[in-house]
């Protein structure tokens, strides 16, 4: 064979396989696929398994809407790091990436973007023992942050104007929530970070504190590779409807409104809502005792951790009520009115002697009730994931302190990506039951 006839066959193949790559190049040769495919990430801003075992997350209830708008399946690819992310992406191995991606100078020249359809702050975060009060005082800390993200992008762009020289270490393994928990333990000195990222973990992290803004807000908004522009169309279209019907404000407000009444981690506090608010709930909180066998004043210690005794409490994620029962919960239980407070304590207390039961029997007592709570809260699931990983560890899964030893490890990547159900937030049903121990103990000592 020639060498012109080897350089032409070289470029035959090297075209289709290209065009294999970019996938379909119009909206007829998508819907005729079946499917869009949507590089993401695993974590509670963007698609994660939630404690009723169903898939949650904005963007991937976001992304899921648009592939109905297409008439489409949506097919969610998780990736490990953002630059194997964005990598994939300008292969063309996703149609777009909706991971909690801003609009940068950078990516603008290497992506298109859909419309903007969040507006995020970047702030540095610190352990609360550092003294940093200024831009300049990072200059005596490590600062980690992701490789490759806005992040990186932004603070060395700041520190170049201001002339300040400061130690940015990137991390190619962690993401901003695995940071926040490192700065939380103090493994990590200070991490930057988007406002809405942080408000979802500060509740869960005594330990880190928000010490300034860092540069001007920026946009959030899904990645696409340059050959997709017909896609960056559809998105257009489609962002226009569900910024209009509402839909887009209604999933904003589910994820990232919260309670204001979640302030406490104070004694005081809870000694004085104990004589101000309990007592308008106590009957009830006792008659569902009575009803379930439980010591009623576990119930009151779940329901204070819970809701703060606010009947009408809400989270972010859309759980209500005295006992924040989930939808999916309250259907379950047959509970029409989650902020009655009759209809939830009696259902919260169900539910509980419910997941108490479901807890394997060779458990023992205390350890069967923590491992209960802690299943409460993160789901049985994601409990069931922890104790495998305790097995996996060479630790006793029977036994709470070894399983809350490996709790956290579900929102490691470096571990969760291995699990059946994925990420979640580890360290909470931790936090959770030791909040709940407390609650517990001085209910024993201070009410009859």
């Amino acid at each position: 064979m020639n060498m012109k006839l080897k350089i032409i066959l070289f470029i035959i193949c090297f075209s289709q396989l290209s065009c294999k790559q970019m996938g379909p190049q119009n909206l007829e040769e998508l819907q005729q696929t079946g499917e869009i495919v949507v590089l993401t990430r695993n974590s509670p801003t963007t698609y994660y398994e939630d404690k009723d075992g169903q898939m949650a997350g904005l963007e991937y209830e976001l992304a899921r809407s648009f592939g109905a708008y297409l008439g489409v399946k949506v097919r969610f690819k998780t990736i490990t790091n953002l630059q194997e992310m964005l990598q994939f992406l300008a292969n063309g191995e996703g149609d777009f990436a909706a991971a909690g991606l801003a609009i940068t100078d950078s990516r603008s020249q290497r992506f298109l973007f859909g419309p903007a359809y969040q507006t995020v702050q970047q702030q540095v975060v610190c352990h609360k023992d550092l003294p940093i009060k200024e831009m300049a005082d990072l200059a005596k800390v490590k600062t980690v942050v992701v490789k490759g993200s806005s992040y990186e992008e932004n603070i060395k762009d700041v520190m170049d104007k201001a002339n300040i020289k400061m130690n940015v270490v990137p991390s190619f393994d962690m993401f901003s929530e695995e940071l926040l928990k490192n700065v939380e333990d103090g493994s990590v000195e200070c991490t930057v970070a988007d406002n809405h990222i942080i408000n979802l973990h500060r509740r869960f992290f005594e330990n880190i504190r928000v010490k300034f803004d860092l540069g001007k807000s920026q946009s959030l908004a899904w990645a696409l590779p340059k050959s997709k522009k017909y896609l960056q169309t559809e998105m257009r279209n489609w962002f226009v409807r569900v910024e209009k019907s509402g839909e887009l404000h209604a999933l904003l407000d589910k994820y990232y409104t919260y309670a204001d009444d979640f302030d406490l981690y104070d004694t005081k506090v809870f000694l004085t809502r104990m004589k101000s608010r309990l007592p308008k709930f106590q009957e009830l909180f006792k008659e569902a005792g009575e009803r379930y066998k439980i010591d009623w004043k576990l119930i009151a210690a779940v329901s204070y951790q819970e809701s703060h005794w606010n009947p009408w409490a809400q989270s972010h994620t859309g759980v209500k009520g005295l006992m924040m029962l989930t939808n999916n919960t309250a259907k379950q239980l047959g509970v029409v009115n989650r902020v009655d407070p009759l209809e939830s304590i009696d259902g919260g207390a169900r539910y509980l002697k419910m997941v108490i039961d479901r807890i394997p029997a060779h458990v023992q007592a205390p350890d069967r009730l923590w491992m209960a709570l802690a299943s409460y809260n993160v789901g049985y699931l994601h409990l069931r994931d922890a104790c495998m990983l305790t097995v996996w560890m060479d630790k006793n899964a029977q036994i709470w302190s070894d399983v809350k030893t490996h709790l956290p490890f579900l929102a490691n990547k470096k571990y969760h990506y291995r699990l059946p159900h994925g990420y979640a937030r580890g360290w909470e049903p931790v936090a959770y039951v030791q909040r709940i121990r407390n609650y517990y103990d001085l209910l024993a000592e201070h009410v009859d």
